[in-house]
């Protein structure tokens, strides 16, 4: 058979006692000379109305119900007294008499009091909400998506016809694709992520076209090499590369990019108008 008996708890009392304290404390009452009679009456009043809301009340209320009624009927008895309670009822309170039954409410007022003044005073971090940490590798991830060659080589276009500017070419033999990595280097650290167009922006005149194509080839070669990763969200949208591997000692295998940058800077060398 299922248990249908609660523990009535609510923001005004905890418990029989509890309820009993409320009432005195509604009633202005001090603990050392309570009036049993009215006491009693809205105690009964609390747990018929538990009734009407079809709540089982519990043995402890039941008790205390008990314990009023004969301090009620035997108010002439000294305090110390204990009560002939009927055979077979619940005990558990403690409480035979009433010198216990004030001793029990002083003990509650004075815990009541106690809990009241600890929650007042300041509470560290009580109002202190802290941001959760943000996984922006997973979202970065989650919104981004490897760029295929044919895509990164339009972006590249795009940007040197943007650049919209007369330019001076520079010999082939002046152009460095180890010196471009040394320029990168300082951005490219291992798990670092940045914007393609920020790479574009290293080296002594970062709006030459002739660079934007060196940085180009560096970049691809440390794509082909394993050394970053490329994304983008969108067409036209920022380009990202992020360093999966650490580029020490790199230089050795940058041979073929440097002969594939000095070959795209001779073509340029040779179509003499202004990149539009």
């Amino acid at each position: 058979m299922i248990d249908t008996s609660i523990q009535v708890k609510t923001d005004q009392f905890d418990g029989p006692l509890g309820l009993l304290l409320l009432l005195i404390q509604k009633e202005d009452m001090d603990i050392r000379d309570l009036d049993i009679g009215p006491l009693s009456e809205q105690y009964l009043d609390y747990l018929e109305g538990m009734k009407r809301l079809d709540f089982d009340i519990a043995g402890d209320y039941l008790y205390l119900l008990s314990m009023l009624l004969f301090l009620k009927s035997q108010s002439a008895l000294n305090e110390e007294s204990p009560m002939d309670l009927p055979e077979g009822l619940d005990v558990s309170l403690g409480i035979t008499s009433k010198a216990d039954l004030i001793q029990r409410l002083e003990e509650l007022a004075k815990f009541q009091s106690l809990g009241d003044k600890l929650w007042e005073l300041p509470k560290l971090n009580h109002t202190i909400f802290t941001k959760p940490k943000v996984n922006k590798k997973a979202i970065i991830d989650s919104i981004l998506t490897p760029l295929e060659l044919d895509e990164l080589t339009g972006s590249m276009m795009d940007l040197i016809k943007r650049n919209n500017r007369e330019f001076t070419i520079i010999e082939g033999d002046k152009v460095s694709l180890i010196g471009k990595l040394e320029d990168l280097k300082p951005l490219l650290s291992k798990g670092a992520k940045v914007y393609f167009d920020v790479l574009l922006k290293t080296g002594k005149d970062p709006a030459c076209p002739i660079n934007m194509v060196v940085t180009f080839i560096c970049v691809l070669e440390l794509a082909r090499l394993k050394k970053i990763q490329i994304f983008q969200n969108e067409p036209k949208a920022p380009i990202y590369v992020e360093v999966v591997e650490s580029l020490e000692g790199i230089e050795e295998f940058f041979t073929e990019g440097e002969k594939r940058a000095k070959e795209m800077i001779h073509l340029l060398a040779e179509e003499p108008k202004t990149m539009q």
